[in-house]
């Protein structure tokens, strides 16, 4: 409860990403099941696997919590082996064998500050993705900047599927780069969500209009009336 506590006051001053809260947490559950030995071992793939992350997400939210002085660890030098993890109490300082292990490097440690989003960084992961989809650096610039502007718009970002999807349809368009380029451009400029051809002939989805599914009919009203009524027309000559 401690330990808890202390970290619930924490929270209330410090921005503490979503994955360092649930390593700590579950890093808390382990020691709690170890009979709170100083130290406890458990592999990447197990720990990773217990938070539903990947193991470049389980790493920097260990990171951050090492720099918050929440938790120590001793990584192995072998990839797979256990790493082995300790909970700090009311101090920021290490112990002496995290301190031996990182006196020479602290590569692993500072390697990613959680705190701050590093844009940049962002946008070369995204471009990737792309990049494998197309090979033109042109048509790629302007996917980036299709994703960004529906980033914008929407206040989110476009998944992994959506972007695949919108590449897809885009080759499936048009192979000509320069055809790919205008059809993004247009998107963009008239806030569409995907890319249309440009024969010009198909209008993007939008509301239908009910009164214009009406076909025209032309009417003898006068004939009309008086068939209702019984009367014969009358025959000239």
């Amino acid at each position: 409860m401690e330990l808890l506590n202390r970290f619930y006051d924490l929270l209330q001053a410090n921005r503490i990403s979503n994955n360092a809260q649930l390593l700590y947490y579950t890093l808390l559950q382990i020691n709690n099941r170890c009979s709170w030995t100083v130290w406890f071992q458990r592999t990447n793939v197990n720990l990773s696997g217990m938070m539903c992350v990947s193991e470049k997400a389980l790493v920097n939210a260990r990171n951050e919590l090492k720099q918050l002085g929440l938790i120590d660890f001793v990584t192995s030098k072998k990839r797979g082996e256990c790493t082995k993890y300790t909970i700090l109490y009311r101090t920021k300082d290490g112990t002496k064998e995290v301190q031996r292990k990182y006196k020479r490097s602290t590569k692993e440690v500072q390697s990613a500050d959680i705190n701050k989003p590093n844009p940049k960084q962002e946008k070369k992961e995204i471009k990737k993705k792309v990049v494998a989809y197309v090979r033109d650096e042109r048509v790629n610039k302007a996917i980036l900047d299709f994703i960004a502007d529906r980033k914008e718009r929407e206040k989110k970002p476009m998944t992994e599927r959506a972007i695949s999807m919108f590449v897809n349809k885009l080759i499936g368009l048009s192979t000509k780069p320069d055809d790919q380029i205008t059809m993004i451009n247009n998107a963009i400029e008239k806030g569409w969500k995907t890319v249309y051809p440009l024969n010009g002939n198909v209008k993007p989805p939008g509301k239908k209009d009910a009164f214009n599914n009406f076909e025209q009919r032309t009417y003898d009203y006068d004939a009309l009336l008086n068939q209702i009524n019984g009367i014969e027309p009358v025959k000239e000559g």
